[in-house]
């Protein structure tokens, strides 16, 4: 009686085991298909506005260029500007409606805005 318990808690924990791996497998391809979108709505992103100023428009280049939501910090390392003066770019381009805001937990990332959210003033 006991060893027929146990088999069946055995195979109960089997089938469990299959469930969660078949969520882990649908969250994996989740993550992919979200991966795809953020690459996608980057290579949409508007092409520099020439009427912007040049620390703005290379900020907004290197933006682009990382390839990913990113910090003031990231920004600096690709323009060779400080963090501080990336940070006040990023925040004058979001003012601007150029870019996004992410949160990240107490982090905060920049992502440049589609055509479509730059062009529904």
């Amino acid at each position: 009686m006991l060893k027929k318990h146990l088999k069946k808690i055995e195979q109960q924990l089997e089938e469990q085991q299959t469930m969660l791996n078949q969520i882990r497998d649908a969250l994996i391809q989740l993550i992919n298909i979200q991966k795809k979108v953020l690459i996608s709505d980057f290579r949409r992103a508007p092409t520099t506005n020439p009427q912007i100023p040049e620390p703005l428009s290379q900020t907004l280049e290197a933006l682009k260029t990382f390839g990913a939501p990113a910090t003031a910090f990231e920004i600096s390392k690709i323009t060779g500007r400080g963090r501080s003066r990336e940070s006040e770019c990023l925040n004058h381009l979001y003012h601007l409606g150029y870019v996004e805001k992410v949160k990240d937990g107490k982090t905060v990332r920049f992502k440049p805005k589609t055509l479509v959210n730059n062009h529904s003033h």
